[in-house]
């Protein structure tokens, strides 16, 4: 490989990473708006990737407003969709 493509490359990454710092950003920015949590709590929650709150610590954190039990209509057709 060429030194100038290297170069090329490098710099296109470098690009793309600051593009993508910038959107993480503004979604924990929103999120954090959004939700009433600190921009700092709102990208610590994104920052492993894996963050998996059940209902009771998404409430606690104001994700979410309310939990509920669902609704389900009498006779109503219940679909499962997965992988087995």
């Amino acid at each position: 490989m060429h030194y100038e493509r290297a170069d090329f490359i490098e710099s296109q990454l470098e690009e793309q990473y600051k593009i993508v710092k910038r959107l993480r950003e503004n979604i924990a920015t929103v999120f954090a708006a959004y939700t009433g949590i600190s921009v700092v709590d709102a990208e610590a929650l994104m920052i492993s990737g894996a963050t998996i709150l059940n209902a009771q610590e998404a409430l606690t954190k104001t994700i979410i407003h309310e939990v509920r039990d669902a609704a389900i209509p009498p006779n109503s057709k219940i679909v499962a969709i997965g992988n087995g």
